[in-house]
């Protein structure tokens, strides 16, 4: 089967079924570039980094770094955190609780608060998979 076509799901299950030890030499300028790596992608051994390497130059599908995962899970807990904040103006207006003047700017500011968040969110996932796409 050709590599060409490979995508993560093809193998999926069979990506450590049938792990296959498999050793190499490698330069130490190469091993002292791929340590310095490690504490960029957070892979958490020089083996880690290798594989990662390696599986992201064979399938069209990429991994995601250690680092990538975290930001993501940052992002959505924003993204959950914007939606307690539409939640609670929401309820607000629609019980038709009585509205101070104080109110209507907190609510102004709080909707402004959750656009700058969203923009934030949006620019922040698209520069990771701007930057995952370029990794080949």
């Amino acid at each position: 089967m050709s590599t060409d076509n490979l995508t993560l799901e093809d193998n999926k299950n069979e990506l450590y079924d049938n792990d296959t030890e498999i050793r190499f030499f490698i330069k130490e300028k190469e091993k002292i570039f791929l340590k310095k790596q490690i504490e960029k992608t957070g892979t958490k051994s020089l083996t880690s980094e290798i594989r990662y390497r390696l599986i992201n130059s064979i399938y069209k599908n990429k991994y995601f770094l250690p680092i990538e995962l975290k930001e993501f899970r940052n992002l959505i807990y924003q993204i959950k955190k914007i939606g307690l904040n539409v939640n609670g103006i929401y309820r607000r207006v629609n019980f038709k609780e009585e509205l101070k003047s104080d109110d209507y700017i907190n609510l102004k500011n709080s909707i402004d608060k959750v656009n700058h968040k969203i923009n934030l969110v949006s620019k922040e996932i698209k520069n990771i998979l701007k930057f995952a796409n370029n990794r080949s």
